[in-house]
């Protein structure tokens, strides 16, 4: 098969060719330090001195050796200048030719730089590096830099665009080989027909079409038709599971499969001659689908729940601020029988302690305060005859709240009730007490018994949900249950088996066998080797924190922060200085100045200044296609601005 074409002519050129320098670049790099002095020390021919300055310049700025054909004409006379050689062609042209030399000159550049060459160590290295980044289906253009940056960072020697482009070519094609010999392997006749029947017709349409289309939309309608496309969607999942498991996919490649199906027209996938490899491309396609719609299913629960969460607190607040007035009233009352009992007590302490009068004269003189004082009550309860002390308990008691999510449990049921029953958590990785929960809700299809699991709910929540009698109040149960799952979907306690966004947060790292066994090689592939040891990093980080914290102290002793004021009770107070806005206005005023401006005028100004036509690609990462001018480019996004349409506008062009 042939090569991919990555990048284009003048990108290869730019790469493979030594770096244009200007006047201040070439004096960084080639500037003569100390180890390329001792480099030039050793050899006696000037031409051998010209030559590895040149190699030394390039390299210290590319991380490359290049062709000495291909060097600078300017940068070889700036060198000769600098190293007061006389200039000669001939000089280059002999030294090409010395390819030993040559070697040995790069050799000891590498040494000298602490660098290593592109040997077979290296090349294995490189070829790890490529099975990770081709497994998740990386853009070859986008590898290709990264691969470069990787070994500049890794102090690798870079190869070559032709090496690099050799080696992303073969990986892609074995790498969908490797997956396309596993679908054939491993599926079976009913997987085949279950893969199929996405294309054919189902309701007037093909099925994969159904299900390209997504709906996120809250009302009751929309979620049971999310439910049920995702039961269908299920099904077929369920079916071809253990192929899903037999070809493994890394989830980046399974939502560019999938993705490619979306962008495919149906003539299109069933035109493809490799069936093995339209079975490929559809199982990832129903295994993405079955990914994101419980990713979708859960975002539309949480936002369900949050919602009528917020609409029972909205009337709460509402209820107690039409209450407030009476709420005030009975605290009032509250305080002036609290005044009227405390100054009985003052004066009952009073005649006790009065020295004049006998113990008879002072029952009598209390006998006397007690009859007045119940008088006063006996007729302030016949003006109101309720109790205002319960009276006031209910008013203050947060019940109220559970009472609201009670009256709108249907409500919430009829939107997230089915959303549990039908997804998958992970058990394994998830909260028991809240799993036990779920497994009876949905053994019982929803039904709250008086043997329902209660202890995912706190101490509060098991109280009030249980009535006088001591019996579950189903409608408080289940809007509970749904609360608490929400609250532990967020904080990572329950988890989803299938899904991009949802898993266990160890889902998402290297799996800890690996890293226990193969540690220091992650490390050392990611340029991490200096965070290998923990306690010396905290270590170095301490001390260097101290360090400024010391520093920044002695500078406010010593007056010269001027952003720091302490006050006279010792507090501090810190003035940031101002931000310096840039004075961007709107762009209409930079217009207006200018009168009329076509817009294709100010598209072609902006891709002159951003190129932002270069992040127009093909979305296949091989069979690239031939890419459109930037003309053409401008033209299909001022058809889709004007809602002119691509066909209408290639016709009026092409006339």
């Amino acid at each position: 098969m042939s090569r991919l074409a990555i990048l284009t002519a003048d990108e290869i050129k730019a790469f493979d060719k030594p770096p244009k320098f200007t006047k201040a670049q070439r004096e960084k790099y080639f500037h003569i330090n100390e180890k390329l002095s001792v480099l030039l020390k050793a050899l006696r021919d000037p031409n051998y001195k010209l030559c590895v300055t040149l190699q030394w310049g390039y390299f210290r700025a590319s991380g490359r050796f290049f062709s000495i054909k291909d060097f600078h004409l300017g940068d070889v006379r700036y060198i000769c200048n600098k190293l007061n050689l006389p200039y000669n062609a001939a000089y280059l042209k002999s030294y090409q030719n010395k390819r030993k030399t040559i070697y040995r000159h790069q050799q000891a550049i590498l040494k000298s730089m602490n660098f290593r060459p592109f040997d077979k160590n290296s090349k294995a290295w490189l070829e790890h590096q490529l099975i990770n980044l081709v497994t998740k289906q990386m853009q070859p253009r986008e590898i290709i830099y990264h691969l470069a940056s990787q070994c500049y960072q890794q102090q690798i020697e870079i190869p070559s665009y032709h090496y690099l482009s050799e080696s992303i070519t073969q990986f892609y094609n074995q790498a969908e080989a490797d997956f396309i010999k596993n679908i054939e392997n491993n599926i079976n006749l009913e997987q085949k027909r279950c893969l199929s029947k996405l294309l054919s017709d189902h309701n007037g349409s093909p099925l994969i079409s159904q299900w390209k289309v997504q709906n996120q939309k809250l009302q009751v309608k929309h979620i049971q038709a999310n439910i049920e496309l995702f039961s269908e969607i299920k099904k077929y999942f369920c079916l071809i599971l253990p192929l899903v498991e037999k070809i493994n996919l890394h989830f980046s490649s399974t939502e560019y499969y999938a993705t490619w199906i979306n962008k495919a027209k149906i003539s299109q996938l069933k035109q493809m001659p490799n069936k093995s490899k339209l079975y490929l491309y559809l199982t990832a396609f129903i295994q993405h689908q079955f990914y994101l719609r419980q990713d979708i299913l859960i975002d539309i629960f949480l936002k369900s729940v949050q919602a009528m969460r917020n609409r029972a607190k909205k009337k709460r607040l509402a209820t107690e601020q039409s209450q407030r007035n009476e709420k005030n009233l009975l605290i009032n009352k509250l305080i002036d029988e609290q005044d009227r009992l405390e100054a009985l007590i003052i004066d009952i302490t009073s005649i006790i302690h009065e020295a004049s009068l006998t113990d008879q004269t002072k029952v009598a003189e209390i006998k006397l305060l007690l009859q007045q004082h119940q008088a006063i009550q006996y007729k302030i309860a016949q003006q109101n005859p309720s109790d205002n002390k319960n009276k006031l308990k209910q008013l203050l008691n947060d019940d109220a709240y559970y009472d609201l999510l009670e009256d709108i449990s249907v409500a919430l049921q009829r939107r997230v009730a089915n959303i549990v029953k039908i997804v998958d958590f992970d058990e394994a990785t998830s909260d028991k007490s809240i799993m036990a929960a779920i497994h009876y809700y949905k053994e019982n299809d929803g039904n709250v018994t008086q043997t329902s699991p209660v202890n995912f709910l706190n101490s509060k929540q098991q109280k009030i949900c249980f009535d006088e009698n001591n019996k579950i109040r189903v409608s408080l149960y289940k809007p509970l249950l749904f609360i608490n799952i929400a609250a532990a979907i967020k904080s990572g306690h329950l988890n989803l088996k299938y899904s991009y966004r949802y898993k266990a947060i160890q889902e998402y790292l290297i799996p800890k066998t690996k890293w226990d066994t193969e540690k220091c090689k992650l490390l050392d592939m990611a340029g991490l080797n200096e965070f290998a040891d923990v306690e010396t990093v905290l270590s170095q980080l301490k001390e260097l924190i101290d360090k400024r914290y010391q520093e920044v102290n002695a500078r406010i002793n010593s007056g010269d922060n001027n952003h720091v004021y302490f006050n006279s009770d010792g507090s501090y107070t810190l003035n940031t200085p101002k931000i310096i806005k840039e004075n961007t206005g709107v762009i209409s005023e930079l217009l207006n100045e200018s009168g009329f401006v076509p817009i294709i005028q100010i598209l072609n100004d902006i891709n002159r200044v951003a190129q932002f036509t270069d992040y127009f690609k093909h979305y296949s990462v091989k069979n690239q296609k031939l890419k459109p001018t930037p003309t053409t480019i401008i033209a299909g996004i001022m058809a889709k601005g004007h809602n002119i349409g691509i066909n209408k506008i290639s016709e009026s062009l092409s006339r």
